[in-house]
């Protein structure tokens, strides 16, 4: 949920609740603006989650820890 709330690449359905998932499968299917731009933001957000991405950012974060007096 957390990544589908950040990316905004996607519905979220109630838990436990297949109604809720139904509903939300339908929107997409009959809104094709929606689901487009809910693709679009999805497959952007995941092109700036590469591995070497997060690494990148967790060893500079160990450099500053290093750095720190």
């Amino acid at each position: 949920m957390e990544i589908v709330k950040k990316s905004k690449g996607g519905l979220i359905s109630k838990a436990k609740d297949p109604l809720s998932f139904e509903e939300n499968v339908i929107k997409l299917i009959d809104d094709k603006l929606l689901y487009n731009i809910l693709r679009n933001n999805g497959l952007n957000y995941s092109k700036k989650r590469s591995w070497n991405n997060i690494n990148n950012k967790l060893l500079k974060k160990y450099e500053r820890l290093i750095d720190l007096p």
